[in-house]
């Protein structure tokens, strides 16, 4: 009787194993499918956030509540997939809702009100200057402003910096007294400091100074800042903001009536868009190399 009962007993503990393992094997497998229909979510929205913002709107979205689950409620990445979501919801109302929910994740994760806050901060407002929601952008700028000058002094270069994203913002809104007023904070400050960053800053406050120049139709002053600044993009032939300072010598330069020296800035447009178009002509015939091969 003993041995039956042992017998008992030993299958029971068998039982309760083989029941465990398929729990922990049938968790396993949600968390993987969960995993699997996240990043098919999260690539969609990446492959169509700039082009098919309803698709890309549904996708963030997928992504958001999966992650949530995957990552938990408190993680720094669903913070971020808020963010992905939010940037895409038109109302603006219900957009700031999602805002406010990754930027109280960002409190407890780093702190509130806390240094380390932040440089998210500025990535959510730089996400949304991106994205076209000027005012929201401003409101988090505003507040990594404020926290830059409580941790590290009004004259620190991150607050120049957080002053600089304010001063395009409003150039961009048109709000031009604004937009001088910053500029001549942020040139005070990061002109005290030889960091790369700072001097980065310098080069972008001499390009929108000369846009504020030319909003003001004072083109004559327009000439020198922008001048200043392509002098330091102009390593950089074919990038965006390169090709935005030569665009904006041309507006001064044909104002002035001198259409020679517009013309050398359309040229050198146009030469940087051929060797662009070569390139990439390049790359397609060597492809179809490849594949013939």
């Amino acid at each position: 009787m003993p041995a039956t009962n042992c017998k008992i007993s030993s299958i029971l503990v068998c039982a309760k194993l083989v029941l465990a393992s398929l729990s922990a094997s049938l968790s396993f497998g949600q968390s993987t499918l969960e995993l699997d229909e996240f990043n098919t979510a999260y690539l969609q929205y990446g492959e169509t956030k700039d082009t098919q913002p309803d698709i890309a709107r549904e996708a963030a979205r997928r992504a958001y509540e999966l992650g949530r689950e995957l990552f938990g409620v408190e993680s720094e990445r669903s913070a971020m997939l808020a963010i992905n979501y939010a940037t895409l919801i038109e109302d603006e109302t219900q957009s700031k809702e999602y805002l406010d929910e990754a930027v109280e994740v960002y409190q407890r994760v780093f702190g509130f009100g806390s240094e380390a806050i932040i440089d998210p901060l500025m990535r959510l407002g730089r996400t949304l200057n991106d994205r076209e929601r000027l005012t929201l952008a401003s409101q988090y700028y505003e507040r990594a402003l404020q926290l830059s000058r409580d941790h590290l002094g009004e004259d620190s270069s991150k607050a120049g910096n957080v002053e600089l994203e304010l001063a395009s913002l409003s150039l961009r809104v048109g709000d031009l007294d604004q937009a001088n007023a910053r500029l001549e904070r942020a040139r005070s400050i990061l002109s005290g400091y030889s960091d790369p960053g700072s001097q980065s800053g310098m080069t972008r406050i001499d390009l929108l100074t000369g846009e504020y120049f030319i909003a003001r139709e004072l083109y004559l002053e327009a000439i020198g800042p922008l001048l200043a600044s392509l002098e330091k993009f102009v390593r950089f032939p074919g990038a965006a903001i390169t090709l935005r300072n030569r665009i904006s010598l041309i507006r001064a330069y044909e104002n002035l009536n001198e259409q020679e020296l517009a013309t050398e800035h359309c040229l050198a447009i146009g030469i940087t868009q051929r060797i662009r178009e070569g390139e990439n002509q390049r790359a397609r015939v060597l492809y179809s190399y490849i594949r013939g091969a």
